[in-house]
This record gives structure tokens, C-alpha cells and sequence, in this order.
């Protein structure tokens, strides 16, 4: 049971089995004052007390940056890790951060000189701090809230300041190891 986070819980990883886990998210953000939806998929290894993973996020649907204008699409790959503060009964909360890069895919087909000029630089990293509440529906299955700030790095200001933006998550959590019965 991990009811505060302690140095012996991490320094004690090899020593714990971990649960494998796949996580689909549904994140719902701002962008240019519009709520768009980034859908994803990633894996995880829970501990005791700290999950680690990776993965992949996309926009759901591309979406003009404004009126008549090119769709913007967006591809990300990141790594993540959760601290989980308290964990009792069905009920796990804790801190997320997660660090990744991503493009935008449309840059690379379309050639309009405005939209090339507002993305001169398709590439971006971001980090995502955050708290999550994770609900355990059953032994294989769970339901997470996430709500995070996202901050972009890039050298256009305008990218920067569209996705530089706080957002919810919402995360179905499939333990594949209970799930299966799988003995890793």
C-alpha cells in the first residue's frame, strides 16, 4: 500500500513485480481558442508506487488555424511518469509528467506560402506536469482524470503560445497482465 511516496519505494523497483499496462487517452485542450480533441495509445510498467511509460498522440480531426487556412494536424511521440501519492481500496492519485516531440504532418504536404510562414519549424517539444485521480473499475480495467498544463517549446511564438495550454484527459487503463493472466 503506498500511501506517500518514499526514496525506499523507488530505490526498491527490482525487487517489485511490475503490471503491464496499455492507456487509451482522450485529451480535450485549447488551441487558438478552439477545444479540439488528441487521441492516444501508450504502454506502461506499474510499481507500488511509480508507473513509466511511452507512446504515441494525435489530433483527432485537423483543424484550420484560422478561416480558410490549411488544416493543422499534429503527431507526438512522449515518455511519461506517474507518482503516485496515495493509493487505497479502488482509488490512486498522483503527479504526471510527461516529455515528448511531435510535427505536424501537413507541413510536409502542403505548400501555402501563409500556412508555411505561421509553421516554419514543424517540429516542437513539450512537457505536461499534472495530477491524475485513477478510479479501479475491476482488477483489469481503470479510469483515469488527468488535468495538466502543457508547455511548448519552439522557435515560432505563435505555436508556443496556441499550445501552451491546460488540458483534460480522460484515460481508460487496461492491465493486460491480469487481463490475460500473463506471467511475465
Amino acid at each position: 500500500m503506498c500511501q506517500t511516496q518514499s526514496f525506499d519505494s523507488i530505490f526498491n523497483l527490482k525487487a517489485q513485480h511490475p503490471v503491464y499496462e496499455i492507456h487509451v487517452p482522450t485529451e480535450y485542450t485549447l488551441f487558438n481558442d478552439q477545444l479540439i480533441r488528441i487521441d492516444g495509445l501508450y504502454w506502461a510498467s506499474r510499481f507500488t508506487c511509480l508507473s513509466m511509460g511511452t507512446g504515441v498522440q494525435w489530433i483527432n480531426k485537423a483543424f484550420p488555424m484560422e478561416k480558410g487556412s490549411r488544416p493543422y494536424g499534429l503527431i507526438a511521440h512522449f515518455l511519461y511518469t506517474e507518482i503516485q501519492l496515495y493509493n487505497q481500496n479502488r482509488w490512486n492519485i498522483g503527479l504526471r509528467y510527461m516529455l515528448g516531440y511531435g510535427w505536424n504532418p501537413n507541413y510536409m504536404r502542403i505548400r501555402d506560402i501563409s500556412f508555411n510562414q505561421i509553421f516554419k519549424n514543424p517540429f516542437f517539444v513539450f512537457y505536461e506536469p499534472g495530477a491524475s485521480v485513477q478510479y479501479q473499475v475491476n482488477t483489469w480495467l481503470g479510469l483515469q482524470n488527468d488535468f495538466i498544463f502543457r508547455f511548448c517549446l519552439n522557435s515560432n511564438a505563435e505555436l508556443n503560445r496556441n499550445m501552451s495550454q491546460p488540458a483534460w484527459i480522460l484515460t481508460f487503463n487496461i492491465n493486460y497482465s491480469k487481463l490475460f493472466k500473463l506471467k511475465l
